[in-house]
C-alpha cells in the first residue's frame, strides 16, 4: 500500500471521529467505525444529497492529508517505508477504534492533548511492534490529527438536521472554511508537541467574544474574535491625533493600556493573545510574531496570591499543565518570546493594587526582555502608576463613526460565520443594513454605538428581536444598565459588594446624576461626590461595606463613572447621566423643577426621558 493511500485512509477515519463530535450526539459518539456517517446519512432524503455529504467528508479528509503528509516525507524522510505504514496504521486503528463519548470531550476549552490521552485510554497501545522512530511518527500523527479533528468539529456551523441540507449545497464555501482552519494552524514537527498544543488551546479559546450581562439567545451571545476584531484607537498625552494602537504597540515592549468601562480593554489582549499563538501578526506588528502568550485576568486572583510563572498557564492551558517541560515559562519570559498579558488591575480590590504594581516590577526586573501589556480601567490606576517601569502610556479613545459602521460589519460577518442556513445569513445581512440606517438616524444611538461593549450590545439585541431595538430609548437604558451594574459583573465571577444590588446602585448614581445636573456641574470634586453618596447611603443599611467602598465601587465597577483627572468625578456616559438624572427627578416627585428647567439645552433629554418614565 503506497503511503498516500495509508494517510487518505487515516484521514478518513479522523474526520470521522470530528464528525461525531460535531453532532454532539453522545449516543452516536459511542459508535466506532463508519456508522457515524451512515447515521448522518440517513438523515438525509435524496441520494445526491448523501452522495455530496461522502464527497464533503472525503474532501475534509483530503484536507487533512495535506496537512500530516509533508510530517512524513519531511520529518520522517530516513524512515524505511514499511515502518512509515506501520505507524500511519496504528494511529489510525486507534481512531477506528475509540469512542469519545465522555462528558468533557464536548467543553469548549477541549484541546489536542486531553483527546489525546482520552484515546490512549480506550484503545491499548498499537506501538509494541514498532521501532523507536516509528513510535515516534505515531505519537506526532495522533496528537496532529486530534488537533485536527477538534478544529474540524468547532470549524463547522452549529449542526441541526434541519440545516443539513443546506449546509451541503454550501459544500466548496464549507471546504475552504476548514481548509483556512487548518492552514492557521502552526505546523507541528517532532520537538515542538506542548508548545503547539499550548498555542492551539490559546487560540481556540480566546478566539471568541461573549457578551457578559445580557440576555440574548445564545447565538447572539458569542462570536468569533478574529472575525469581529477591529483596530482600536489610542492616545499617547502627547500633542497630535490619535493613532491605531497595533501602530503605537509596535514601537514598545511595556505598554500601560488605560480605558473606560466598555471601550474593549480585555478583547483587545485577547486578540494580542491569539495573535501571537497564530503567529499572525499584521505587518507592522511582525516583530511579535515569534512570541508566546500568557493571559492573565487579575480577577482570577481576588482572592489568592498572584501568580509565579508557574501557574501563568491557569488561564489559557491549565488542562495542559501537567506536561509543560520544567522550566517551559521561566524559560520564555527569559528570552524575550514571552508576552505578558495583564487584564484589570480595577478589578483587585484597591488595598491589593500595591501588591499588583510591585508584582509587574519584580516580574520586569527579573526578565528584562519580557513584553507586557497591562490593562485597567482609569478610575483603578493613575498614568503614573507604573512610572519607572518602562512603560508608555495608552488611553483608549472611542470609536468613531466610520469604525462604528466596519464594527457593525465585521459583527454580523462574525455571526454569518457561524450559521448554516442560507435563510438566517440572508436575515443577517438585512440586519446589518437595517441597523446601520438606524445608526445615522438616531443621535442617541450614535453616542451608545461609540464604546465597543455598547455598540455589540446594539447589534445583539438587534438580531435577537429579529430586526427591531427596544421602541423607546428607556427600555434599552434599562438593558445596557441592567448588564453595567450587575450581570456582567456576577457572569464574571467578581465579588459583590454585600448588600450592594442593582437597586442599590441605580438608586446611588441616579441621586448623584440628578444632584449635578441640579446645580449645573459637569463633574465635582470627589469628596462632595462622596458626600452626596453619603447622605442616600444612610437609608440603605442593608449595605454593609463603609461609604468609601461603595464610592470605589460604584467608581471602578460601575462603568458609569470615572475621575478624568485626579480628585474629580464625572460620568463616563453623558447618556446615562441624563437617563439616570431624570429617573430620580420622577421617582422624587420633583417634577416643578424639571419644567420650570425644560427651556435649557442642559435638561432637553432629561425632560424627554423624565416624560418617557411615566405614562
Amino acid at each position: 500500500m503506497p503511503v498516500e493511500t495509508a494517510l487518505i485512509a487515516l484521514g478518513t477515519v479522523a474526520v470521522r471521529t470530528a464528525t461525531k463530535l460535531w453532532l454532539g450526539d453522545h449516543e452516536i459518539a459511542a459508535e466506532v467505525g463508519a456508522a457515524v456517517v451512515d447515521r448522518l446519512s440517513g438523515q438525509l432524503a435524496k441520494e445526491r444529497d448523501r452522495r455530496r455529504l461522502k464527497r464533503l467528508l472525503d474532501n475534509f479528509a483530503e484536507a487533512v492529508v495535506d496537512r500530516i503528509e509533508p510530517i512524513v516525507d519531511v520529518e520522517f524522510r530516513s524512515l524505511p517505508e514499511h515502518e512509515k505504514l506501520a505507524a500511519i496504521e496504528a494511529v489510525r486503528e486507534t481512531f477506528a477504534l475509540a469512542s469519545v463519548d465522555d462528558a468533557d470531550l464536548y467543553a469548549a476549552d477541549l484541546d489536542a492533548g486531553h483527546l489525546d490521552r482520552s484515546i490512549r485510554q480506550r484503545v491499548p497501545s498499537r506501538t509494541a511492534l514498532l521501532s523507536a522512530d516509528a513510535t515516534a511518527l505515531h505519537d506526532l500523527l495522533l496528537r496532529e490529527c486530534c488537533g485536527y479533528v477538534i478544529e474540524i468539529s468547532r470549524g463547522l456551523p452549529a449542526f441541526s438536521a434541519n440545516a443539513l441540507t443546506e449546509l451541503l449545497q454550501r459544500d466548496r464555501e464549507m471546504l475552504d472554511g476548514i481548509r483556512e482552519v487548518l492552514a492557521r494552524l502552526p505546523q507541528r514537527d517532532r520537538d515542538a508537541g506542548f508548545d503547539y498544543d499550548y498555542r492551539q488551546l490559546v487560540a481556540r479559546k480566546l478566539d471568541h467574544v461573549e457578551m457578559f450581562g445580557v440576555t440574548l439567545a445564545d447565538a447572539s451571545r458569542r462570536y468569533p474574535l478574529s472575525v469581529a476584531y477591529i483596530g482600536l484607537t489610542a492616545s499617547t498625552g502627547e500633542p497630535g491625533p490619535v493613532r491605531r494602537v497595533e501602530e503605537l504597540l509596535a514601537g514598545a515592549q511595556r505598554v500601560f493600556i488605560r480605558g473606560e468601562a466598555g471601550l474593549g480593554k480585555t478583547t483587545l489582549l485577547q486578540w494580542i493573545a491569539v495573535r501571537s499563538a497564530l503567529g499572525d501578526f499584521p505587518e507592522q506588528l511582525a516583530g511579535w510574531n515569534a512570541t508566546v502568550p500568557f493571559f492573565i485576568p487579575l480577577r482570577r486572583y481576588a482572592g489568592r496570591d498572584l501568580p509565579s510563572p508557574a501557574q501563568f498557564l491557569d488561564e489559557g492551558g491549565r488542562y495542559i499543565a501537567d506536561s509543560m517541560p520544567p522550566g517551559y515559562v521561566v524559560e520564555k519570559l527569559r528570552d524575550g518570546s514571552a508576552v505578558l498579558l495583564v487584564d484589570g488591575v480595577d478589578e483587585l480590590v484597591a488595598e491589593r493594587r500595591a501588591e499588583a504594581r510591585a508584582w509587574l516590577r519584580d516580574l520586569v526586573d527579573a526578565f528584562p526582555l519580557v513584553r507586557v501589556v497591562v490593562t485597567s480601567r482609569p478610575s483603578g490606576a493613575h498614568p503614573r502608576w507604573l512610572h519607572g517601569a518602562g512603560f508608555v502610556v495608552l488611553d483608549l479613545q472611542p470609536m468613531n463613526r466610520d469604525d462604528v459602521r466596519r464594527f457593525v460589519g465585521r459583527w454580523h460577518s462574525a455571526m454569518r460565520s457561524m450559521r448554516a442556513d442560507d435563510e438566517s445569513r440572508r436575515a443577517l445581512d438585512e440586519y446589518e443594513t437595517r441597523l446601520l440606517d438606524l445608526l445615522e438616524s438616531r443621535g442617541h444611538l450614535r453616542k451608545l454605538a461609540g464604546y465597543p461593549l455598547l455598540c455589540a450590545l446594539l447589534c445583539a439585541m438587534h438580531e435577537d428581536r429579529r430586526a427591531t431595538l427596544p421602541a423607546n430609548r428607556m427600555e434599552l437604558y434599562d438593558v445596557a444598565l441592567q448588564m453595567l451594574l450587575e450581570r456582567r459583573d456576577v457572569e464574571r465571577r467578581i465579588e459583590p459588594v454585600e448588600g450592594l444590588g442593582r437597586t442599590e446602585k441605580t438608586l446611588l448614581l441616579a441621586d448623584l446624576a440628578y444632584w449635578q445636573l441640579r446645580n449645573g456641574y459637569a463633574d465635582v470634586e470627589a469628596p462632595r461626590a462622596l458626600y452626596r453618596i453619603s447622605r442616600r447611603l444612610f437609608q440603605m443599611p442593608q449595605v454593609k461595606a463603609s461609604i468609601q467602598d461603595v464610592y470605589r465601587h460604584l467608581l471602578e465597577r460601575s462603568g458609569l463613572l470615572r475621575e478624568p483627572v485626579q480628585g474629580r468625578v464625572d460620568f463616563v456616559h453623558r447618556t446615562f447621566q441624563e437617563h439616570l438624572a431624570a429617573q430620580d427627578a420622577m421617582n422624587t416627585d420633583d417634577v416643578g423643577t424639571v419644567v420650570q428647567h425644560g427651556h435649557l439645552d442642559q435638561w432637553h433629554e432629561v425632560v424627554v426621558m423624565a416624560v418617557g418614565t411615566r405614562r
